[in-house]
């Protein structure tokens, strides 16, 4: 457990936002236990490809347009670190 805790932390990455998406997602999970392992293999995923903080609320909102079981059929490899760049990050 104390595993799964530091990997929601990591995913919060400072963005309230995050948390909105950590949220459901932990919803999903609790309601139906029989896809636990995909979304532990889901969460896994996002802090592999650097998906946290602003960048997991971003797809949450832009392409999941803020439903959590878009976000968890979204083909992650399709947003890399020049997806995001484009997309907000060279506001910043």
């Amino acid at each position: 457990m104390m595993e799964m805790n530091r990997k929601i932390y990591k995913l919060i990455g400072g963005n309230p936002g995050a948390i909105t998406v950590i949220t459901n997602l932990l919803d999903v999970m609790e309601e139906y236990e029989e896809n636990e392992d995909s979304i532990i293999k889901f969460i896994n995923e996002l802090l592999n490809r650097n998906i946290i903080g602003p960048r997991l609320w971003y797809l949450y909102k832009n392409e999941a347009h803020y439903d959590i079981n878009n976000m968890i059929q979204l083909e992650l490899n399709n947003y890399d670190d020049i997806y995001f760049y484009n997309k907000f990050e060279k506001y910043l």
